[in-house]
Order: C-alpha cells, then structure tokens, then sequence
C-alpha cells in the first residue's frame, strides 16, 4: 500500500543509516536506468565509430555547438557555461546525459506512478553518500573537463540552477556517468548493492498513490510543470475534467 511504501522509504537504511537519497520514479518496470542522450545514439541512423562513451561525448559537443549557435547559450541575459546549458536543454525536451532524479521521494513516485496505470512502475534510490558531486553547487567547467573525469564506480550529482519554476517545483538532481555495460542500464549505479534500492509499484499502488499524492500532498502535473506548457498539458483532452479540482 502507500502507507508501505511510505514506511518502507522514510526507514534510515544503506550502510550509514540515513534518509537522504536521490530519487527517480520510472512509470514502466521493464525500462531500463538509461539517459535520453544514450537512447538517442542507439536510435540514430548514423554511423557508429568508437565506443559508447566516446559516441556520447561527440553527440553532447555537436548538441553544445548547435545550441551556441541557435542562440540559447544565454539566459536572462547570463552566459551559461556548457553544464548549465545541458541542464537546460534537458529541462526543454533535449536527450542528454543528465538523467533526471529528485530530492523528494514523493514527486519521483508520482512520476512513477501518473503515467501507464496498467503496467507496474518502478522507484530507484541512490544513496548520496556514494555519489560524487554534491548539491547547491556551480558547475563553470568546460564540458571535455568533466567528462574526462568521470570514474567507473559511482555516478556523479548535480543540482542545475533555477532557470525555471520546474526545477525548484520538481526538486531537481541531476545524476550522469560514462556509459555502463551494465545489462541494468547505461547508467552507472553505486558500487554498494545498499547504496541502491528499487520498488516495484503495482497498478493498485500506483492509482492509489496518485489519489493520496493529489488530495493530500497537492501533487499533480499542473504543480510539478508550472508554465504554460504545463498548465496547457493537465488541461488537455486525454486529462479527467474532474481533476481541474481536488474537492
């Protein structure tokens, strides 16, 4: 039940015994922990020459120069440096490596839960103790630094700045690493098995859980995209009218 999943999240667990995790919620079981970016060049037509990693990294610096070039290196007329225009970019729709987590436990089950009701959705944790990088923090290093300094154990965190209502809403974290062979996904997971914990959530669960999340958390897809774009979408023709209410 929610209540469970509740008690089961809000426990100290992992090897430190504590409550702070990142949180991702995937509303289809089968999915794979993969970024949009690695989904892209695994879809593309194109050429592949190289290894993933170095497949990805070429895919990012084109994204980076197209985007310099169309004019979205600046924003409320800062220069962004090559992270925070990944962020960005990601924020809008673009397939990057960053892989979208969140600080709040509650809005990565709603994520997990709001989409495909009849399938089992899943909810991942990483413990921050084993990720790299931190919260709060810039990210000013041109694009090749960073990546050339990703390590093959533990994924790497970061919080984007608050370029739009969606990341503070949404309790933004980004996590990104190379590309893993892992059969799991491309993103690397922590290296300890207790730094990483998975749920599984039922049709049942997820229809309850979206019920509790709207009528008492206030959760719902109008509060976590709070633009126009978002507003339009929770009014769109496939969204229950019911729903414009939560009594």
């Amino acid at each position: 039940s929610f209540r469970d999943l509740l008690s089961e999240i809000t426990r100290p667990s992992g090897k430190y015994k504590h409550r702070v995790w990142m949180w991702r919620g995937q509303s289809d079981l089968s999915w794979r922990l993969d970024s949009s970016a690695f989904r892209r060049i695994q879809a593309s037509s194109g050429p592949k020459i190289g290894t993933l990693e170095e497949q990805l990294v070429r895919y990012e610096q084109t994204l980076l120069q197209h985007a310099t070039h169309g004019g979205h290196r600046y924003d409320q007329g800062r220069e962004l440096s090559d992270f925070e225009l990944l962020a960005n970019l990601q924020h809008h729709g673009a397939a990057t490596r960053l892989v979208d987590f969140t600080r709040n436990a509650l809005i990565a089950i709603w994520f997990a839960c709001f989409e495909n009701p009849k399938k089992p959705g899943l909810l991942v944790a990483f413990d921050s103790y084993y990720l790299e990088g931190y919260e709060k923090e810039l990210e000013a290093r041109p694009y090749m630094e960073v990546v050339k300094k990703l390590g093959d154990k533990n994924p790497v965190t970061w919080q984007p700045p608050s370029y739009s209502h969606r990341i503070d809403v949404q309790h933004s974290q980004f996590i990104y690493s190379k590309v893993s062979s892992n059969p799991g996904g491309s993103l690397i997971t922590p290296s300890d098995d207790e730094a990483y914990r998975k749920f599984k959530l039922s049709p049942i669960l997820k229809q309850e859980a979206v019920e509790v999340l709207f009528e008492v958390f206030d959760i719902s897809k109008e509060k976590l995209f709070p633009d126009i774009d978002g507003f339009a979408q929770s009014n769109s023709v496939i969204e229950d009218a019911h729903n414009m209410h939560r009594w």
